[in-house]
């Protein structure tokens, strides 16, 4: 049986690093850029089976249970198995969309968690690297970002077909996942330079499968960009100060 949302929400509960992790990415991603908010975001891998699906449900779940009115949208028509990753059943997708077939709103699936939706891709198209690259579906997200706070792209591996590319060129982020567990640092320079030339905003990488202590935790997710740990060392610069002037107040007190 399919796990329901809820299932793959009990996992991720239930999981210390990886629920620590997915936190510390979520805060990571918001503090990425100080100018502009990061409300459309890509995830793409190198090659497939690198956790990157895994990882943008669990990112939607933490953004949704934080408040954000969240969207997770598949747009690898080559495995469009998300909906049974999350166990919902929706027979439209955004190709039927696209297609004039049905109206968003009807293509949206509500999931079991509060402020969490999803919007599926399908195998039946033979042109996918057209459809995501067109003005229809530009104006698709276009549409979908004045509704939502968030809106999650898990797209195809760049490294090995094209579509990642395009959507990031697009996005107001992007973040790369790798297998630590026989990664290809040639490949993955490779998908580096692929993304950079589309122009898109890489917001750092995330290495999949890394023991960090004496637990070997199913995905640790390790995110870091220059502009968050500025943000992170000024927020904790201030939590310092704070202390210290609560400790000589106390001090005082008695």
């Amino acid at each position: 049986m399919a796990p329901k949302t809820n299932e793959i929400k009990a996992y991720y509960d239930a999981s210390p690093g990886v629920h620590n992790a997915i936190k510390t990415l979520r805060t990571n991603i918001k503090f990425s850029s100080i100018d502009r908010d990061i409300k459309t975001l890509v995830f793409t891998s190198v090659k497939p089976n690198e956790g990157k699906t895994t990882l943008s449900i669990y990112l939607a779940i933490a953004m949704a249970e934080s408040g954000l009115r969240t969207l997770i949208i598949n747009t690898d028509c080559y495995k469009p198995f998300m909906a049974t990753k999350l166990g919902v059943q929706n027979q439209k997708s955004w190709l039927d969309v696209l297609y004039g077939d049905t109206r968003l709103e009807e293509a949206i699936t509500e999931t079991t968690l509060k402020n969490l939706y999803f919007l599926e891709s399908d195998v039946k198209v033979a042109n996918p690297v057209e459809l995501v690259g067109s003005n229809r579906f530009n104006k698709m997200i276009d549409t979908l970002r004045t509704s939502f706070d968030a809106i999650i792209l898990d797209t195809p591996p760049l490294g090995t077909f094209i579509e990642a590319a395009l959507l990031a060129s697009k996005a107001d982020g992007t973040i790369l996942v790798i297998d630590s567990v026989g990664v290809d640092e040639k490949k993955a320079i490779d998908v580096v330079e692929q993304l950079k030339k589309a122009n898109a905003s890489i917001l750092g990488v995330v290495l999949n499968n890394v023991t960090v202590s004496e637990d070997d935790y199913y995905g640790y997710y390790n995110y870091q960009t220059p502009q968050a740990r500025r943000a992170r060392n000024g927020r904790d610069k201030r939590t310092a100060r704070s202390d210290r002037r609560n400790t000589r107040s106390e001090r005082r007190a008695r």
